[in-house]
């Protein structure tokens, strides 16, 4: 009898714990990204993709896309209606030849002669509406006017008749040769544009930035080799590790996404070293509020008019939102893989966003790579929550209250079921959890 009274007295305790926490919560904040709207699929047709890495906005709203695998540009206004693309043979019935398409279009041919694209990755556009693309696999930047047409590039070799020195190119033009001297590239990722026109690369595997002006006359550089993980967070500063992202905010400050050293680093216009923040954090491990401020693979980077920074936090599928002194302000994102789940299920979430942009009105362009789509949100700054009972605890504080978050099953390398935890906690080292077919975390 003494069991039964303890197992009903045991059940009746926690049954008003799950009351009060449910009635009871002390007053918060609504801080939230929504989503606005989103378009495409994986395809080679208007407003589909096959890895679209990189994302811009201009001054009247419209959208870029590099559609990377399909080696063509697509332009999209604020509500992703496609306008137009352009690309070497895009038209079903065109001709052999750079072409834009508003209708029957395809995928491009991938080439290296005038305004061809290999695999285009960073994109941006100047206050007059022209387009800078980095080539990255032809080792170059072309320029287009907002329409498409090409205008010129530059890079080492890129004169199809003289191939040994740093040249900028309008006609008869081929792809550039990759290398380590002064206007070469190697792998550029990005591409970003100052107030008066100045263009800035993220050069990748050089592991520098380099400065040209509009028409591609070499400037400045910035940068070589250097590994947080070897020389430490202090001892690399201004150094890289394989730059993937660029972006200059409106005072002419630049941002680079330093990425296989998991950070930002900010300099100013004469590209002195301003400020760096940010360390490798794997939200599997690390859990997600532990890693606020801090990266995985950071790609894509762009500022608003504020001033705060917005960074695409790749590797843990999901965008930070910091201030201009790197201060951790808000995030959104989970891993979610369209065709592993249901796509209404993942209007919060991304795998392996590359590329981001903040329009005039602050809403965002994220391009959700792997996913072959672009998402559009609006960020709803925070706003006092109404509290429905604030009441005191129906029981004393002393008591633990019971957790409400999901139960998620890990597993450890060999197999073995690991502690049960909420959602909200990091897996602990060892413990991993798949966001692919089997296990689903939020």
């Amino acid at each position: 009898m003494a069991r039964r009274h303890s197992r009903y007295l045991f059940i009746l305790t926690f049954a008003l714990m799950l009351i009060s926490t449910l009635l009871v919560h002390p007053a918060s904040t609504n801080a939230e990204f929504t989503l606005e709207t989103k378009w495409g699929e994986y395809g080679s047709r208007e407003s589909e993709f096959r890895f679209p890495h990189d994302v811009t906005v201009d001054r009247a709203g419209k959208i870029y896309v590099t559609d990377t695998y399909n080696s063509r540009i697509q332009r999209f206004d604020g509500a992703g209606t496609f306008q137009l693309m352009w690309g070497w043979g895009v038209n079903l019935e065109g001709l052999f030849e750079l072409e834009t398409c508003v209708s029957s279009c395809q995928a491009a041919h991938a080439g290296r002669g005038d305004g061809e694209l290999v695999v285009a990755k960073g994109i941006t556009v100047d206050s007059a509406g022209n387009v800078y693309v980095a080539d990255t696999y032809s080792q170059r930047i072309q320029k287009y006017d907002s329409e498409g047409r090409f205008e010129l590039m530059w890079g080492w070799g890129v004169d199809a008749n003289n191939s040994d020195s740093f040249q900028v190119c309008s006609s008869s033009c081929t792809g550039g040769i990759k290398g380590s001297g002064l206007g070469q590239f190697d792998e550029p990722g990005d591409v970003a544009v100052d107030s008066v026109g100045n263009v800035y690369v993220a050069d990748g595997w050089n592991d520098r930035i380099q400065k040209f002006s509009s028409g591609g006359l070499r400037i400045k550089m910035r940068g070589t080799r250097c590994k947080v993980k070897d020389e430490g967070i202090d001892g690399c500063d201004g150094g890289f590790y394989s730059p993937k992202g660029i972006n200059v905010d409106s005072a002419d400050n630049i941002y680079v996404a330093d990425s296989l050293n998991h950070r930002i680093q900010k300099f100013g216009p004469d590209l002195a070293l301003l400020d760096k923040w940010g360390s490798l954090c794997d939200i599997q491990y690390g859990g997600s509020d532990d890693c606020d401020g801090n990266f995985k693979n950071p790609t894509g980077i762009d500022t608003d008019a504020s001033g705060n920074v917005y960074v695409a936090d790749a590797g843990n599928f999901r965008i930070q939102l910091l201030g201009s002194s790197g201060e951790f302000i808000d995030k959104w994102g989970k891993p979610c893989r369209i065709g592993n789940w249901d796509p209404a299920e993942c209007n919060e979430g991304f795998i392996s966003p590359k590329g981001i942009a903040v329009d005039r009105a602050g809403k965002v362009s994220v391009a959700d790579t792997v996913n072959n789509r672009i998402m559009k949100f609006k960020y709803l700054p925070d706003t006092p929550r109404q509290v429905p009972n604030s009441q005191e605890p129906l029981l004393p504080l002393s008591l633990p209250a019971p957790s409400l978050a999901p139960t998620v099953e890990r597993h450890s390398p060999r197999g073995q079921k690991c502690a049960n935890s909420g959602a909200q906690e990091g897996a602990r080292p060892g413990c991993t959890t798949s966001f692919h077919q089997k296990t689903r975390v939020l």
